[in-house]
This record gives structure tokens, C-alpha cells and sequence, in this order.
């Protein structure tokens, strides 16, 4: 996996697997072009997005990961920035759900719901890659 993400020269690329215990459906890690890392929101985000299109998930969907359980749709946007900004915004606010908007090259509009100590984003995706690859 660690020589794919390095092949592919993201910041992050996603590999996920079902999951074989009864916590969540799909396995799912990160790795950066050199290391693991042990949350990428955007990754799950895209990585739900690629589930859904490929019709091998509907609805809500859990992953089971090393930041532990997660569930979220795919957006161009950052989502661990995103999660972070959330909490701070709210309670500033006085508000649970927010809408942000990253002033990106890309750019794109996030959805944010703070529900206790989790966030949850929502969002539209669109698929600009996809493949398998063989062992």
C-alpha cells in the first residue's frame, strides 16, 4: 500500500477492504506518498463516494479505522479541516450546523454538523479517477 500511495503522489490515497469484524462494514487506511497517517477526511470522503458509485454500498456506510469507527459523502474540500473548524465555529456561532466554503484552487462547499464529539460532512462528489489494481 505504502508504494502505491508513493506510485500515486497524493497527499493521501485511501485502500479500502471489507471488513471481517462486526464494528463496521469496510476497513479503510491512509498512507501519504511516505508514511501512514491515522485520519484523512477527504480520502474517506472519496473513498465513500467510490463505494456508492460502484453500487457496493447504499446509505450509511462505516468504516472501521485506526481513529476508529467512522461514517460521510465526498466534496473538494478538506475534511479534517473541516472538522476541526466545526466545533470552533459553532460554539462560536451558537449554531450546530455550518456551511463552509474552501477558497481553493478547486474549491468547494462542505456541510458541517457538530453531534457530540464527532463531525459529520456532506457534500456532492464526482469521480476524476478510477481503476483496479491487479496482484
Amino acid at each position: 500500500m505504502q508504494s502505491v500511495a508513493a506510485e500515486m503522489q497524493h497527499a493521501e490515497t485511501a485502500f479500502v477492504k471489507p471488513s471481517p469484524d462486526g464494528d463496521a462494514e469496510w476497513e479503510l487506511r491512509w498512507f501519504t506518498p511516505t508514511i501512514e497517517v491515522d485520519l484523512c477526511g477527504h480520502a474517506t470522503l472519496a473513498t465513500t463516494h467510490a463505494l456508492l458509485s460502484d453500487g457496493l454500498v447504499s446509505g450509511k456506510v462505516g468504516f472501521s479505522t485506526r481513529s476508529g469507527v467512522l461514517t460521510i459523502p465526498e466534496d473538494p474540500v478538506c475534511g479534517s479541516a473541516h472538522t476541526a473548524l466545526a466545533p470552533y465555529w459553532a460554539e462560536r456561532l451558537g449554531r450546530n450546523e455550518l456551511v463552509g466554503f474552501q477558497a481553493s484552487a478547486r474549491g468547494g462547499v462542505v456541510r458541517v454538523a457538530t453531534v457530540g464529539d464527532r463531525v459529520r460532512l456532506s457534500g456532492q462528489a464526482i469521480t476524476t479517477l478510477d481503476g483496479e489494481l491487479l496482484v
